[in-house]
């Protein structure tokens, strides 16, 4: 709605000269300035939020391609060797290579209950693993230790923005 299209000849001034005039001019503000401005500002407004939702499912995304790609690398020594059923002497080799590497590249290692970690952001973001016992059977899940490994603050700041994301989505 531009100032253009609004047809003034046909408006009858001759009453009433400055008070038409008048209203006339802010009709036209209101109308097509304020206005124009407030659904300019809803749609910005709702490109914000869609924008939000789609980071959220782009993060999802992420972390179920990690996951995935994860399960392959950790099974790929189960594929290879039913590649390898020949006699082949190097095949124990390259199963314990393929397993070294498989345990490695993993983000949570078999031995994790239900794979899963907690983050206590109000305890200097400390990891502690599920079911853990501090003071016993450490080493089992973690043999260097790394129940004391502290996460980055940044990184906790983003996953409960993410969390409250997900809420307001729902």
């Amino acid at each position: 709605m531009v100032t253009g299209e609004f047809e003034a000849t046909s408006m009858p001034f001759k009453y009433f000269p400055f008070t038409s005039h008048v209203l006339f001019v802010l009709f036209i503000f209101l109308v097509t300035i304020v206005l124009l401005n407030l659904l300019i500002g809803l749609a910005v407004g709702d490109t914000k939020e869609v924008r939000d939702g789609a980071e959220l499912l782009s993060n999802i995304y992420r972390i179920k391609f990690v996951t995935d790609t994860e399960k392959i690398l950790r099974d790929l020594h189960v594929v290879f060797s039913e590649l390898l059923k020949r006699p082949n002497f190097c095949r124990p080799a390259i199963r314990f290579l393929l397993r070294f590497i498989s345990k490695r590249i993993s983000l949570f290692p078999k031995e994790i209950p239900d794979y899963q970690v907690s983050v206590y952001p109000n305890q200097k973001c400390t990891i502690l693993f599920k079911d853990v016992e501090v003071d016993t059977g450490i080493e089992k899940y973690c043999p260097t230790g790394c129940w004391n490994l502290i996460l980055d603050e940044e990184i906790v700041k983003k996953a409960i923005n993410i969390e409250q994301m997900k809420q307001n989505i729902k």
